[in-house]
């Protein structure tokens, strides 16, 4: 009979048998550290400030492993970071998520969010046929080289402070489709700084995008790495303002030139923009861009009480498991 168990101290030696068919390195990136793993555990769902980790056994053989947080600014939505599972093992990976998922949404949690490239077709098949999670957006990610230099849009970047939280939040969800919007809605904490940052291993830059002084903010972006050798680029831009695209991707390529010598830098570009197709275009015309892969966003929801008139209290589970291509 297969067991769930929370990866902790002696736990993570566990996973040894994984990393040949993951290469992930477990020990470097995968967990925080002790006491703080053990604490997030205990803590309620709006105070956790690191990921959970369970694994699944049988017969004292690791067949899975899956990992959640919290996302930041969210009290309710949870990321599954990473999600692997040992050879020939499909079954018990279906165990491990709906064990973790109805855990969560037990303690508060609304919706679920995991990614998986496109071509791991039978994961994909076996959160939405058999864990009921929907395909709610896709990305595509972009390895840029050789960028073209256009240093004469320098004056319109600027460092983003926890001063333009607000103005970058109305500037996101203001370029997310409505159909999406609900599922990849942002709130102010999501932008705001704060001292648990501070215990994260990521790097990460933030910037904003004015067309002048006096503007208001038009660009968003993002720069953050787990290994400071690679990366990634998350960007948000007013569709009036598209032809910035290369000017902020090429801006993004000096900052790193900054601090570090050699390195790979990547793009990242969700669907749920209203201008994914355009600046998708672009980047597939765009001398210097490679694309490397598609990954697939797919997502589980679990709605809350509805509180209107508080004599009738209705909970409801998405049993119909509605899919959005």
């Amino acid at each position: 009979m297969a067991k769930i168990k929370k990866v902790i101290l002696h736990n993570k030696k566990l996973l040894s048998c994984l990393v040949p068919h993951t290469g992930y390195d477990f020990f470097t990136t995968g967990f925080a550290p002790f006491p703080f793993d053990a604490v997030n555990f205990i803590l309620p769902l709006r105070f956790k400030f690191f990921q959970d980790a369970y694994l699944i056994m049988e017969n004292k053989e690791v067949k899975g492993f899956v990992s959640l947080e919290v996302e930041k600014g969210s009290k309710y939505r949870i990321n599954i970071s990473k999600f692997f599972l040992n050879e020939n093992s499909l079954e018990y990976g279906e165990q491990l998520i709906n064990y973790v998922t109805s855990r969560y949404s037990a303690i508060g949690a609304t919706s679920f969010n995991i990614k998986f490239d496109s071509t791991y077709e039978k994961l994909i098949n076996l959160l939405i046929n058999n864990c009921k999670f929907r395909v709610s957006s896709q990305e595509k990610i972009y390895k840029i080289e050789n960028i073209k230099n256009t240093e004469g849009t320098l004056n319109y970047f600027y460092s983003f402070s926890n001063h333009d939280a607000q103005s970058v939040l109305e500037l996101v969800n203001s370029c997310i489709n409505g159909y999406q919007r609900g599922t990849f809605g942002k709130s102010e904490g999501h932008f705001r700084e704060n001292l648990i940052n501070e215990l994260d291993s990521k790097t990460m830059f933030k910037y904003i995008f004015k067309a002048d002084d006096k503007d208001d903010i038009r660009g968003y972006f993002s720069i953050f790495s787990l290994d400071n050798k690679n990366y990634i680029v998350d960007l948000i831009l007013d569709p009036a303002y598209n032809p910035y695209f290369i000017d902020i991707m090429s801006f993004c390529s000096r900052e790193i030139q900054k601090r570090k010598k050699n390195f790979s830098i990547y793009l990242r570009l969700n669907q749920c923009f209203m201008n994914f197709g355009e600046l998708d275009e672009i980047a597939r015309q765009e001398e210097g861009f490679e694309f490397l892969k598609q990954n697939i966003i797919l997502t589980k929801d679990f709605y809350v009480p509805i509180k209107e008139g508080e004599k009738n209290k209705v909970v409801f589970f998405d049993a119909l498991n509605l899919n959005a291509n």
